[in-house]
């Protein structure tokens, strides 16, 4: 990707708000530096160009430890291509020029515009050094005339470091999304789960019956009730559950099982590969 031209010099008195400053600062232009946690790639929005949106985090906010949520400042970026938008990973560092600080839902959020003729800007790092390329070595920049400072490879140093004593508790401890199987509700969210049953569906799709070890010994593997009666009653869903059949394998191989607890199905397509939220974690 692009990189400062030689020689070229970086313009003076660029700084950056700690993320956990972002709510005191409502209604200002700001310029921010944090680590990718979570968010999406490029969409189409309800107007004519496209958003994505990305979650970051820096040493400024509150880290609760491993299987609690990792506090972020989410991140709206918009352009009027999907190339305009950063094609990030988790655990790359971004540096964002000229956002602008708001509020939705009660919560404070950063908007940036990019593209020709808009005002921000962003770079995004490896999350850590390639081999044979510098530690500022560049994955995405809006614009090929991105410079960089000192300060910069301070920043930039400090939030790797930051990555590498916390990615262990990662993936997902993060999300805003992350439910229990007991907390099942018909809208979107996130899993981490063992998978105890594959089924087959029939229509492209295959079931994975899957436990959060939230509860045992093993109570069955039925769903909650309100959960399948929501699933079951929406048309889009019927033609599956016509091909699904209640988890009840036989004793004699139950036994031979660790005691897990409640199972739910989840229908995925068959094809996995089509699945980005789909992560396997060994």
């Amino acid at each position: 990707m692009a990189r400062p031209p030689p020689g070229s010099k970086a313009k003076a008195g660029y700084s950056y708000i700690s993320l956990s400053d972002v709510p005191q600062a409502l209604h200002t232009v700001q310029n921010l530096y944090g680590l990718v946690v979570d968010g999406h790639n490029p969409l189409p929005s309800k107007g004519s160009d496209f958003f994505c949106t990305v979650h970051i985090t820096d040493g400024s906010l509150a880290y609760a430890g491993a299987g609690e949520i990792f506090a972020s400042v989410e991140v709206r970026c918009f352009a009027r291509t999907e190339r305009e938008l950063p094609r990030f990973q988790v655990g790359q560092v971004i540096r964002i020029h000229r956002a602008n600080i708001c509020s939705y839902n009660s919560k404070a959020q950063a908007v940036v515009q990019l593209g020709a003729n808009k005002r921000s800007s962003f770079v995004l790092f490896h999350s850590q050094p390639q081999d044979g390329a510098g530690a500022t070595e560049v994955a995405q920049a809006s614009s090929a005339s991105f410079t960089l400072e000192p300060k910069d490879q301070q920043l930039l140093a400090s939030l790797r470091a930051y990555w590498s004593s916390v990615r262990m508790h990662y993936p997902a401890a993060h999300t805003p999304y992350l439910k229990t199987l007991a907390e099942l509700s018909y809208t979107f969210l996130d899993l981490i789960c063992k998978v105890v049953l594959v089924q087959e569906a029939g229509a492209g799709r295959r079931v994975l019956w899957v436990w959060d070890g939230q509860d045992e010994p093993a109570s069955g593997a039925s769903p909650p009730a309100q959960y399948m009666q929501a699933m079951a009653a929406d048309p889009k869903c019927t033609h599956f559950f016509q091909h699904l059949q209640v988890f009840e394998p036989a004793l004699e191989d139950i036994a031979s099982w660790e005691e897990l607890g409640s199972a739910v199905p989840v229908v995925l397509p068959s094809d996995l590969t089509h699945c980005p939220g789909l992560r396997e974690i060994r």
